[in-house]
């Protein structure tokens, strides 16, 4: 009897627990919701390897004008180069029409491996209108990509269905294991991108595994504004940590933290923390940390530089470390 209901268990129930395995997707951006055009995420690929991808959408009903789509771009020294729509020769054989034109809800399945996808909205109309999206990745494993049609064939796990709510869209099946996104990035109130440590999905710049830190400093003996990270085209600097002393004798030093645009910050320069200060008495030394290193303690906006603005006592010196993540 025992053995009957070992060889049942090995021809019926197996089979049912392997198709109730979800497999989840090894690269993600999102669930999130936009109100205004603009690249609203950005998603480092270089470490994952991503080949297979999915992005879906759904509007509240009262979008009028609606173009989303996934860009690619190469990798320009740790930071993406020239953003470019997703090649048609890289679409899946389902997407017909590209950008995701559907103010009701859509989807498109591209393929091919680029070091760096984002997720880019050049139309959005309708007074009050706005748009849910997420983008699903899944590294090849038991198939290849090349195809055309974006679909990984399954393996000994089960396969994860994703789809849009239009019935006339062909559904995209892919495979893959559970992995956690790197580098993404989410809309803020203004539009521009900013760090995902409020969020729900996708990591931290600070905290995102294969994302690497970069470090500056500088020593400082004068009163003026000091150019800590240059501009890079339209990438924003994540500060994860700030170390910072302030030495003098008989007056005291102060020093702030900035953002601008041009050569040290002089184009709209706009204050980022508090001014710090040493006590104004002999041979006073004050030393601080803004963050752990561990998450972004502040970020600078698109296309600004950090610096650093100081005013001197007698005999000042003013030594910072700044670790970071520009992208």
């Amino acid at each position: 009897m025992k053995k009957l209901l070992l060889l049942f268990i090995v021809l019926y129930a197996a089979p049912v627990l392997a198709q109730q395995q979800q497999t989840l997707p090894d690269c993600q951006m999102g669930p999130a919701v936009s109100t205004a055009t603009g690249r609203v995420m950005i998603f480092d690929n270089r470490a994952l390897g991503c080949t297979n991808w999915t992005l879906y959408e759904f509007t509240n009903g009262v979008v009028t004008g609606l173009n989303i789509e996934l860009d690619e771009a190469p990798d320009a020294g740790s930071t993406p180069g020239a953003w470019t729509i997703w090649p048609a020769a890289a679409r899946g054989a389902a997407t017909t029409t590209y950008p995701i034109t559907n103010t009701a809800n859509g989807q498109a399945t591209l393929f091919t491996f680029y070091p760096w996808v984002s997720v880019n909205i050049t139309t959005l109309t309708g007074t009050g209108g706005n748009v849910t999206y997420e983008v699903l990745g899944f590294r090849p494993r038991f198939g290849a990509d090349a195809s055309g049609n974006g679909v990984v064939s399954a393996g000994n796990a089960g396969a994860l269905n994703v789809q849009s709510t239009q019935a006339t869209t062909t559904n995209a099946t892919q495979e893959g294991d559970a992995a956690a996104g790197l580098g993404t990035c989410f809309p803020s109130s203004s539009g521009a991108c900013a760090p995902l440590s409020v969020q729900t999905f996708g990591i931290d710049p600070c905290n995102a595994n294969g994302v690497a830190k970069l470090h500056a400093f500088a020593n400082i003996t004068t009163a003026t504004t000091t150019a800590l990270v240059a501009v890079s085209g339209s990438t924003a600097v994540y500060v994860c940590e700030v170390d910072f002393e302030l030495a003098s004798t008989t007056t005291a030093d102060t020093v702030l933290f900035e953002q601008g645009t041009g050569a040290a910050c002089a184009g709209t320069p706009t204050s980022l923390t508090a001014t710090y200060t040493n006590a104004a008495t002999a041979i006073a030394t004050f030393s601080k940390s803004l963050g752990s290193g561990a998450s972004t303690n502040f970020k600078v906006a698109a296309s600004n530089g950090l610096c650093a603005v100081s005013t001197v006592g007698t005999t000042p010196t003013i030594s910072v470390d700044v670790e970071y993540v520009q992208q």
